[in-house]
This record gives structure tokens, sequence and C-alpha cells, in this order.
């Protein structure tokens, strides 16, 4: 995975890309929990789904279409998978951080890697 910054709304994460689709299936699980202002920025493709099999803690996830915010999600550990069809991307956040910050839909979204 490469590591870059996300600049979403007016806040910035530290986000790991997922460039294969190996990565963006393994995506999270496995993992504790994420640092504060970190996140997992996964590119999609038609008919894909967020899976929260295997996960150990709760996520925002925002569905980004184009350069703005199309949703927010808030999701479960073993929740049933979610499709995220028409999102270019979705970014996996601690959950409550998009909350925190004022991200919504419309909000402004750009990230170097």
């Amino acid at each position: 995975m490469r590591t870059g910054i996300v600049w979403i709304g007016g806040s910035s994460v530290i986000a790991h890309l997922a460039c294969t689709l190996r990565e963006a299936e393994i995506g999270l699980r496995g993992l504790g929990s994420l640092s504060p202002n970190e996140g997992l920025l996964l590119p999609t493709q038609p008919g894909a789904h967020l899976s929260m099999t295997g996960m150990r803690f709760p996520l925002d996830a925002v569905l980004i279409v184009g350069d703005r915010v199309a949703r927010v999600l808030e999701l479960e550990p073993g929740q049933p998978s979610i499709p995220v069809d028409g999102a270019d991307y979705v970014l996996e956040l601690n959950r409550g951080w998009s909350r925190r910050h004022g991200i919504g839909p419309g909000s402004s979204v750009a990230a170097a890697f």
C-alpha cells in the first residue's frame, strides 16, 4: 500500500491507498484500531460492496464521487455487506471522525499519494 494525505472538508488524514485487489479485500481486517487521523482509501469497481466481516472496530465509510463526499455510512463489526455502487472511492475512518469534523455530502475531497 502507498501512504499519502487525503484532505476532506477542512481536515486531513494520513491514508493508506489499497493499490491492488488483494489489498482492498484485506482492508483493515486484523487491525485492532486506527490512529485518530488515519484511514484507508479504497478505489471501487462496479458492483463493489463493503464488508465488515472480521473487523474489530466500527468505521465511518465515506463514499466519494469525483472530488466530493456523496454519503457517510456508520458501520459496525459483523454488519452485512453494503453496496457502494456509484462511488469512485471509499475512505474508511474511525467511527465518528466524519461527524466530529463536520464531514457530509458535498464536502470537498483531494488527495496526494
